[in-house]
């Protein structure tokens, strides 16, 4: 899951629920896994391949689970950039 670095919202509320409001969803960030190589999830870790019975049978487990690993929330820019330094002399 993508986590941006400087986010210190509440990732498991909305993008603009009180707690997520002027916090960062930009900038550097990390990949954060939430499964092993198998496949099956790290403890802690809601299974992200399937729905989550917690909530309700419609809401995806990958959304749960990067809440559980403090992915960032919807809402979040949806591109990215990226670029290579140049060879400094």
């Amino acid at each position: 899951m993508l986590s941006v670095d400087a986010f210190n919202g509440l990732a498991a509320d909305y993008y603009n629920d009180q707690a997520n409001q002027n916090v960062p969803r930009t900038g550097a960030a990390s990949w954060v896994p939430v499964t092993d190589a198998t496949g099956s999830p790290f403890p802690g870790v809601t299974d992200p391949f399937r729905n989550d019975p917690r909530i309700n049978s419609d809401t995806r487990g990958g959304r749960i689970a990067a809440d559980d690993v403090g992915g960032t929330p919807y809402g979040r820019p949806r591109g990215y950039g990226s670029g290579r330094a140049r060879k400094w002399k």
